[in-house]
Formats: structure tokens, sequence, C-alpha cells
């Protein structure tokens, strides 16, 4: 709208009248901080452990000691990421370029938050089935959940196995699922029903490895990296 008398200009963002402070809805500052309502130096970290906060500031509660001990699994069978894939590579690359320390972790998180979401749209029938057996726990599980070789069946039953050695029964009778829906139904059974909280569990679950890749490399020095690649040849669709 234009004020014709002082010649400027408002709209719905003048016209509305807007909070004055920014509200905080999970961590309460100051000296003795708190992370929903729990004391961060008396309480959490005299009793709790880091799987506990997480999933405490990710979901609102402190999980039962079975789902910390079923998300700690969870995240160490998700955290090996080689140089191989993109998140990894990119951090090396950054190093490489003579990127600062922030810069580094900044280009593997950017990274390691696309490849999560990238991963949850691959799997988004999985994620219905996850919100669909909340209601109902026996409810099958989509094809595309189950695992399809020997190997990612080895792997599951190592997930499974590593639980049970822990007294959480998580995949009892789920060993028929690929690795990374098996990963995601332990993740939800922890409460983290969201996108959001699936792809902050995997970024903080490899961020490490990435980090740690890049640490092996030096700035500048690129007769170390394989800078003479295989040729390739692009052709448009047709």
């Amino acid at each position: 709208m234009n004020d014709s008398e002082t010649g400027s200009f408002t709209g719905p963002i003048e016209e509305t009248e807007w909070p004055e402070r920014l509200r905080a809805h999970v961590v309460e500052p100051g000296p003795r901080p708190r992370v929903h309502g729990y004391d961060v130096q008396g309480d959490l970290a005299r009793h709790y452990g880091f799987a506990e906060v997480a999933l405490l500031a990710l979901t609102g509660e402190l999980p039962s000691e079975e789902a910390a001990r079923a998300f700690d699994v969870a995240l160490v069978f998700a955290a090996p990421i080689s140089v191989a894939e993109a998140p990894a590579h990119a951090g090396v690359l950054a190093k490489l370029c003579g990127a600062t320390a922030q810069g580094v972790i900044g280009t593997g998180a950017v990274a390691l938050a696309e490849q999560a979401g990238f991963m949850l749209e691959e799997h988004g029938e999985i994620l219905e089935w996850l919100a669909a057996r909340r209601a109902d726990p026996t409810l099958e599980a989509p094809r595309s959940a189950l695992s399809t070789d020997e190997e990612e069946r080895a792997a599951v039953e190592g997930l499974a196995a590593a639980l049970e050695g822990s007294g959480v029964g998580f995949l009892r009778d789920r060993e028929d699922l690929g690795l990374v829906p098996a990963i995601l139904l332990i993740l939800d059974l922890c409460g983290l029903d969201t996108p959001e909280k699936l792809a902050t569990a995997i970024l903080v679950s490899r961020l490490p490895c990435v980090v740690a890749e890049a640490c092996h490399v030096r700035a500048g020095l690129f007769q170390l990296y394989p800078m003479d690649l295989p040729p390739f040849r692009y052709e448009e669709d047709r």
C-alpha cells in the first residue's frame, strides 16, 4: 500500500504486529542452562549420556534405558562412511583446497544433510510403513523394506545381535529387513518420528568419520589426489 502523504510503501510485514522476542522451545540459556527443563550441569551431565541427552533434545522426553541403548547401537551401525561417498569426499576436497576447520566441518555437514534427505526420500514407502505401524505394530513391512542379499542380511543379524546382547529386543523377529530400514525402525521406536529428527540422527552418527577422513590430508597436497580420473563422454538424453 502506498502512503500518499509520506510516499512510503507498507505491506503485510509492516502492518502486522510481531512479537518483540524470539521464543526458545528447547534450551533455556544462562549460567545453568536447561534442556526441556532439565538442568544440564547438575542433572544431565551427572546422570545421563550423550545418546539420552540427544533424544531428550529431539523428542522432549528422556528415553528409557532400553531406547537409549538402541539409539546408541543404531548410530554406531550408521556411522561408517567412506571417502567414496559424497560427504566424506567433499570434506577431503575442502581440506585440500585450504578450507578452515569450520569450512571443512560445514561442507561435510551440508553434504551429510543432503545425503540423509535423499536417503529418506528414497525410503519414503518405509517411512509411511513406520508411521502406520505406530497404530498397528503388527503391520507387515513393504517389500522394499526387506533385505536383498546375504551381506545385508548378515549386517542386520549383527545389528540384532548387538541389540539383544545389551538386553534390547527392538529387532526381534525383524531380521528380514534391509539395513537402512532396520536402522530407521530403531530410530522410529526411539521417538524420532519426523524427517528432521531422523536426518539429524544420521548426520550426527556420520559427521565424525567425515571430519576424520579430511584430517588425514594436507591442504594443497594435490599430488596425492587422483586428478587424472577416467575419461567420460557426456551425452544428452534423446
